[in-house]
């Protein structure tokens, strides 16, 4: 059997590249949720500590857990989706050498077309939920200063006036 090399190189050099970047994101995906995750906790002890629940800073701090709680989850989404972009990844390389080991079995060829799309497909989500658990963050902005009138109203002509 002749195997080419260079054959397999070029044709799993893609998956390995995508590989890569995937990893890259699901790092910075996981580092984010970290640093978010002592900022939950952070809220959450202080709003623990809180005598007064009915106050404009415990009802601004429970507003805030919410919207962390929701962001948390959507990174845990992400990055799941992110490893599972990885892991297709990765069978698009496996597939890829079993395809050029042995040419011409249709199956192979459609399966590896398959991972390389699901990952695709995957990293994708994961791209799409990271964008909305971002855009969730200009409320938590909004509420760190809502207990305080004068710096929100600032804070509201600062972004009408786009800056």
């Amino acid at each position: 059997m002749n195997v080419d090399i260079s054959k397999f190189v070029g044709a799993a050099s893609a998956p390995v590249a995508l590989i890569i970047a995937t990893s890259i994101f699901l790092s910075n995906l996981t580092t984010k949720w970290w640093s978010m995750s002592g900022m939950y906790r952070d809220l959450s002890g202080e709003y623990r500590g809180m005598d007064e629940r009915d106050g404009a800073r415990s009802r601004s701090v429970r507003r805030q857990l919410a919207y962390y709680d929701r962001r948390l989850r959507l990174l845990m989404r992400a990055t799941f989706l992110l490893t599972l972009a990885i892991l297709s990844f990765v069978g698009t390389v496996i597939l890829t050498g079993i395809t050029i080991l042995l040419p011409g079995i249709r199956l192979l060829e459609f399966a590896t077309v398959a991972f390389s799309f699901a990952g695709l497909c995957l990293l994708a989500a994961s791209v799409v939920a990271e964008m909305i658990e971002n855009n969730l963050g200009k409320h938590l902005l909004r509420l760190e200063v809502e207990d305080y009138p004068e710096l929100a109203e600032e804070s509201k002509e600062l972004q009408d006036a786009r800056l």
